[in-house]
């Protein structure tokens, strides 16, 4: 009888486990409200929103920095990467916007990609 309560305590865990993580999933309509609201902080109506691609691999810098995230201006596209989250998506938002954040212009081939995208100058 003990056994029985024990594997039923067990899956009782393991469902609420799932049930919250589930909760924690970013949503398209996420993604669509964040884009709009920052397209109106930035007084933008024009730009639409860029395509996002999720890539499943850990990518470094050339000074070996994590990159989770990667906004291509020639392409309009987000890339984001293994380990990124909701602050990155915002992150990669702002250079979609025009706001380079202060940060260094890289292209593809310094991370190693298979494809080249050149910088903006």
């Amino acid at each position: 009888m003990k056994h029985a309560y024990n594997i039923m305590v067990k899956l009782i865990g393991i469902l609420i486990v799932g049930a919250v993580l589930t909760g924690c999933a970013i949503t398209q309509e996420d993604v669509n409200f964040t884009w709009d609201e920052m397209k109106m902080y930035y007084g933008d109506k024009e730009t639409p929103m860029p395509r996002i691609v999720v890539e499943r691999k850990k990518v470094y810098s050339p000074e070996e920095i994590r990159v989770l995230g990667m906004y291509s201006w020639k392409q309009h596209q987000i890339v984001l990467y293994d380990g990124w989250d909701y602050d990155t998506l915002i992150h990669e938002f702002h250079h979609a916007l025009g706001n380079k954040l202060g940060e260094k212009n890289y292209a593809y081939t310094d991370f190693r990609m298979e494809s080249t995208i050149q910088a903006k100058p």
